[in-house]
């Protein structure tokens, strides 16, 4: 009899158990983000750029989340040099890419409708690829005949990177949304970018 009452209340302990963590379970939920577009480096570099973010959030998303921002985005610029009509213009094609922990806010998270705010602090690389002039000159000649050749040269720039985001999401079903958002980063040189973002909860 004490065994049967021994057993009974294992068994009632372990089924709360996973009562009460299956509650829990319940309060807390991923969110994947993944948003593009336009982004302009530095201010002068246009092109192409990828931000995606897995959330976790402690109390299924209603009023913060945490994760990690991957972000990715290329570019290039032209420069010519306006002193002289001989001179053909500089390209530069840049390239960067980033990884940080990041904090999201929600401030208004309805079943329709979210507004967030995120701040993240990490790492990022910067790769600049630069066409560049070899001249040669002619000795032949009094006067100097310019010949260009070209070759590409890069440079690489690492550091830390802090980054901001504002956005809005519109929930079209239950798991699934849709929105925009801004994007800006800071590694040496600042990084904006206005994103279509796609996003799941689960």
């Amino acid at each position: 009899m004490k065994l049967l009452k021994l057993q009974s209340i294992i068994v009632i302990t372990l089924v709360s158990i996973n009562v009460l963590n299956a509650q829990e379970s319940k309060k807390s939920s991923f969110t994947l983000m993944s948003s593009h577009g336009f982004m302009r480096t530095d201010g002068v570099s246009d092109g192409y750029g990828q931000v995606n973010t897995v959330l976790y959030a402690p109390d299924s998303g209603k009023i913060w989340a945490y994760g990690l921002d991957i972000g990715l985005s290329q570019g290039r610029y032209i420069f010519s040099d306006m002193a002289s009509t001989n001179r053909p213009e500089m390209i530069t094609k840049t390239s960067k890419m980033f990884i940080a922990p990041s904090v999201y806010v929600f401030p208004v998270n309805t079943d329709k409708h979210q507004v967030y705010a995120g701040a993240s602090i990490g790492f990022g690389c910067t790769n600049y690829t630069r066409l560049i002039e070899e001249i040669y000159i002619d000795q032949r000649s009094m006067i100097a005949n310019l010949e260009y050749d070209y070759s590409w040269s890069e440079k690489n720039e690492m550091g830390i990177t802090f980054g901001a985001n504002a956005g809005y999401n519109y929930k079209f079903c239950e798991n699934w949304m849709v929105g925009a958002r801004v994007y800006t980063q800071l590694n040496l040189e600042f990084l904006i970018g206005g994103l279509v973002n796609i996003g799941v909860t689960f």
